[in-house]
């Protein structure tokens, strides 16, 4: 029973954290598409749809790995400490380096030295993402934190942007206001931790830095295939067409992905108990997923059923005007946020800890590609359109991958049918 309360403890914290993360953007949002218009915009999507790469390149897939390995010595205090002092190290290089490569393009490319300021700005966010360990708040089942900090941070961000981005020109502020809102929630974070003396620094040995390293790689790269169905059809976007094309579809983009988000505080909330349960009693866990299955599924078909039925009314809630062309794009990725919940429940909590990386891997990594080679097609013709349809594609292909995968594990949610 403390197990299951904990999880609920968790969940409705990071619920929380991701009604705070989709709310207070969506009370900005008309503001902000009035004051930098759909162009802008656009181009906002599109510098961070840049600056997720580096971010994803410093996590390196310790969301997971080093949540699994925290969760696993809890009770520990001295491995904790090495393994948050590896994690630490490890990701800073990683900065740098992302520093070094940013830097280098903005000088390099011409569609990006335009704007250089702007994209050297959005690197305060990957340094705010190193300074945060989320990792080590989810392994010791105490992300209630992440979402107390994480909110508040929020809150000031939102007041900022309403004070502080009055004109088209203000772009740079709104890009300083959303980047330096995550290094103030890292600090915090970190302030809180070396308060309660919950880790100490200490330097790693060169072995535990390897395991770190090769623990976290499949992961990475699973991560990293991801990427190319989720963030590289803005930056695709943006590279074959017009910041008004991004900026229409980056909006749909954003309406589906409130719904989406709420599949992260499920996964989080419930990856430390699947991750113990399958080592001590796989039928009792899987008999849990089923539970969350049955439970999720019903909410994310309602999620798809509005999506689908009142995409006018959102698109007016969240620009402030109507526009039948967003609306579109919004029904044609409807489906998603049910896609992706099932999905994960099949990649994240069953294949990464059953061992299957590898094959987790594979069931994003195929579909990545082969969105990725469709976008350099279709792109060009379809442009925004052409986006929704291969992002959903894409998903799709993923679900059907994963469920594949599980399966050949001798593995069912769904005994008696396809899933």
């Amino acid at each position: 029973m403390k197990a299951y309360r904990t999880i609920w403890e968790n969940l409705l914290s990071l619920l929380g954290l991701q009604v705070v993360n989709y709310l207070l953007p969506l009370v900005s949002f008309p503001y902000i598409v009035r004051v930098v218009g759909i162009d802008g915009f656009g181009l906002f999507s599109f510098i961070f749809s840049i600056n997720q790469y580096f971010v994803i390149l410093t996590d390196y897939g310790f969301n997971l790995t080093a949540t699994r390995d925290i969760s696993i010595a809890r009770h520990e205090p001295q491995r904790v400490s090495e393994i948050f002092s590896a994690v630490i190290i490890i990701k800073s290089l990683f900065l740098l380096a992302s520093i070094i490569l940013m830097t280098g393009a903005v000088l390099m490319v011409p569609k990006l030295h335009e704007h250089w300021t702007l994209y050297m700005l959005s690197m305060l966010s990957v340094l705010g993402n190193v300074l945060f360990p989320v990792w080590f708040f989810q392994g010791v089942e105490l992300t209630k934190y992440i979402a107390v900090i994480n909110g508040a941070v929020k809150l000031v961000a939102t007041a900022c942007i309403f004070l502080f981005v009055k004109v088209g020109s203000d772009l740079s502020v709104l890009v300083f206001i959303q980047s330096v809102g995550v290094v103030v929630a890292g600090v915090a974070s970190l302030l809180l931790i070396w308060r309660q003396r919950s880790v100490r620094l200490v330097w790693p040995s060169s072995g535990t830095i390897t395991r770190m390293m090769r623990s976290g790689r499949e992961v990475f790269l699973t991560i990293i295939s991801s990427t190319l169905v989720n963030n590289t059809n803005i930056f695709l976007l943006g590279m074959l067409t017009d910041n008004m094309t991004v900026g229409f579809f980056s909006i749909a983009d954003r309406i589906v992905r409130v719904f989406i988000s709420l599949c992260a505080p499920v996964s989080t909330a419930i990856f430390p108990y699947v991750s113990k349960g399958f080592g001590e009693d796989r039928k009792k866990t899987m008999s849990f997923l089923r539970r969350v299955l049955t439970i999720g599924g019903l909410a994310f078909g309602c999620f798809v059923m509005v999506l689908l039925i009142a995409p006018d009314l959102l698109v007016r809630i969240v620009t402030g005007s109507d526009s039948s062309r967003i609306s579109l794009l919004v029904r044609i990725m409807s489906v998603v946020p049910l896609s992706i919940f099932i999905d994960n429940l099949y990649g994240t909590q069953i294949l990464i800890n059953v061992g299957r990386t590898s094959d987790f891997l594979k069931a994003v990594f195929i579909p990545g590609v082969l969105s990725v080679l469709a976008a350099l097609v279709v792109y060009p013709v379809f442009k925004d359109l052409g986006a929704a349809v291969v992002f959903t594609v894409a998903e799709l292909m993923i679900l059907v991958f994963m469920i594949h995968y599980v399966r050949g594990q001798q593995l069912y949610l769904v005994r008696d049918g396809w899933l």
